[in-house]
């Protein structure tokens, strides 16, 4: 109960018009549950901020699945880059430096489907203005990922897991 009426407020004998009845005892639970909704709705923009916020900072790719279904502990460096709106991606040789992969563009996440749009990939322009799209998953700490990147030269099936980068 949100709070409880005075003794004196309880029965009808007491209330200053006598035509209206007391309050029954469902009645303030359910005026408490009515207020406590109203305030704790959001917009749909809030919803997805607080998504999105999810997926914001910096993650390292540790895991991925071949075509083979087998899994692979990701040898080199590869991080992605979230923001609010935008991703990017880069893979590389910690010790040369040279640059592997590179990749970026903006992002959806409606909590269970994660899109990115290429506006940039270093290996292949042809697939500029594409999309990927995977479903999401959060488990302990780490974010699992898999989709399918329709390429002009095939569809590559994507299977990752990443944790946050510290």
């Amino acid at each position: 109960m949100c709070f409880q009426l005075p003794k004196s407020l309880g029965d009808s004998s007491s209330i200053a018009n006598p035509k209206i009845p007391a309050m029954k005892k469902t009645t303030l639970p359910l005026i408490c549950f009515l207020a406590l909704s109203f305030v704790s709705l959001q917009t749909p923009e809030a919803d997805r901020e607080i998504l999105k916020s999810k997926l914001e900072g910096v993650w390292k790719k540790l895991i991925y699945t071949d075509i083979y279904e087998i899994q692979h502990e990701w040898a080199r460096p590869k991080f992605k880059f979230i923001s609010k709106e935008r991703f990017a991606w880069m893979d590389f040789d910690d010790e040369t430096g040279q640059i592997f992969g590179s990749g970026g563009g903006t992002y959806t996440f409606d909590g269970t489907n994660y899109v990115e749009n290429l506006e940039y990939y270093l290996e292949d322009s042809t697939v500029i203005g594409t999309q990927i799209a995977f479903t999401a998953e959060f488990k302990k700490g780490k974010w699992y990922h898999k989709g399918t990147f329709k390429t002009p030269n095939g569809d590559i099936e994507i299977n990752e897991v990443w944790e946050r980068a510290e």
